[in-house]
């Protein structure tokens, strides 16, 4: 019950971000489900993550959050000022580019799980 709360205060905050004139309330909670969703998804499996990139492509990457496709992580630099946060955005490693990308949630079009991992493993 707790994880539930968790996840609709999660899809309400996103949806409060993502509501804008053009988009009511109700199609941007559908909109913060979806990228909700994506981000467990991604987390689980390696995916085929289409989505619209700002300047308006349409862009299909082979994603994924698992711990065993990420890069081994960097020291933090010091001699930089602290980063500015956007929970907003959906960040996700790119198998086809090898590095991190983000994109906005109310661009995402599709995800879908891979069903073997084995095979990426081996193209890789």
């Amino acid at each position: 019950m707790n994880e539930m709360n968790n996840l609709r205060s999660q899809v309400l905050t996103l949806a409060h971000k993502m509501k804008s004139e053009i988009c009511s309330f109700g199609e941007a909670q559908k909109k913060a489900w979806k990228a909700i969703k994506a981000k467990q998804d991604l987390r689980k499996a390696v995916c085929i993550l289409v989505f619209k990139k700002v300047n308006g492509d349409t862009s299909t990457k082979l994603a994924t959050l698992k711990a065993e496709f990420l890069p081994e992580p960097k020291a933090a630099r010091t001699d930089l000022p602290a980063r500015k946060r956007t929970s907003a955005k959906i960040t996700f490693w790119s198998i086809d580019d090898n590095g991190f990308r983000s994109f906005l949630p109310e661009n995402l079009i599709s995800i879908a799980s891979i069903p073997s991992e084995s095979r990426i493993l081996e193209a890789a």
